[in-house]
């Protein structure tokens, strides 16, 4: 798992999660915030090396070989993650997306099972800096439809 440490854990994300490893796909990752529109951030995505041990050897070559990092300079690990992982993992992952599910990056996503804790109580969401889950209300509206769970069409703060 890669994560920021600077966001705070919740009940949301250890569902999504929980959600990942009840399944046999090798990587996981989720968007929660309308401006999450890469294919995989880097404090929001997870990997089981036991599923793939050939792309877990990969990937520890990528990560530690320095001529390709060199080409990744500061904060640039969402393109790493987007040029060098993603082609990858796209054939064995579960994405969880409240925003821009209808964005297609090669794979579909599905919605979080929980709801978004009610706007008036939060504004946190998974990735948010703390403290995110100060009173407040959330700065970016309703959810789309069509990243709502199917049964639950009634949850606008998804």
């Amino acid at each position: 798992m890669s994560r920021d440490l600077d966001s705070p854990l919740t009940k949301r994300e250890r569902a999504a999660i929980d959600e990942w490893l009840a399944t046999n796909k090798s990587f996981h990752a989720m968007r929660d915030h309308p401006m999450h529109v890469t294919a995989m951030l880097g404090g929001m995505w997870g990997f089981r090396p036991s599923l793939d041990p050939a792309m877990s050897l990969s990937l520890h070559n990528k990560i530690h070989n320095k001529n390709l990092v060199q080409k990744y300079p500061g904060i640039n690990d969402q393109a790493f993650l987007t040029n060098e992982v993603w082609p990858h993992a796209k054939s064995s992952i579960i994405v969880h997306d409240s925003f821009i599910c209808q964005m297609r990056y090669g794979t579909d996503t599905q919605p979080f099972s929980m709801q978004r804790p009610l706007p008036d109580a939060t504004n946190c969401y998974i990735g948010c800096v703390r403290p995110c889950c100060l009173d407040g209300k959330l700065p970016f509206g309703e959810c789309p439809k069509a990243c709502r769970p199917k049964n639950h069409q009634d949850w606008i703060y998804c």
